[in-house]
């Protein structure tokens, strides 16, 4: 529970215009550590040596990868991974339907992939992806 609320608390600090370096946001995390366990909690948890899990795709931490795969933005029906050839489906605009591309990387800040469709890139949901053998 230590890793999940600092690991939380860490992303939090390093995101936006304001965000800082790893060393600061580990400060920031062993004093929210401390504020919501109780004084040294965030001490312990910084000379502990777990670390937890973090998915390929979207960055985020977890413990138990299954109940991860649930939550992941990065995840839709089928595994989806950098370099993936998929097909557009389910979009409410009709005809992006049916296109075909190669997935880039993960956006996490946009919880988006990004998919190359033939020299121009998009960013579009797991959702929307229907990766290998989708025919």
């Amino acid at each position: 529970l230590m890793a999940a609320v600092a690991e939380g608390a860490a992303r939090a600090a390093k995101v936006g215009e304001d965000g800082c370096d790893e060393e600061t946001a580990a400060e920031f995390a062993m004093c929210v550590l401390d504020s919501v366990m109780g004084n040294g909690a965030g001490i312990a948890w910084r000379a502990s040596d777990y670390t937890r899990s973090a998915c390929k795709n979207c960055g985020d931490g977890y413990d138990d990868l299954a109940w991860h795969r649930t939550i992941c933005p990065a995840m839709g029906l089928l595994e989806l991974n950098t370099g993936d050839e998929v097909r557009l489906a389910n979009l409410t605009r009709q005809e992006f339907n049916g296109r075909e591309g190669v997935l880039g990387e993960f956006n996490s800040a946009k919880q988006r992939w990004v998919v190359n469709m033939g020299g121009r890139d998009a960013l579009f949901k797991a959702c929307n992806n229907c990766g290998d053998g989708y025919d």
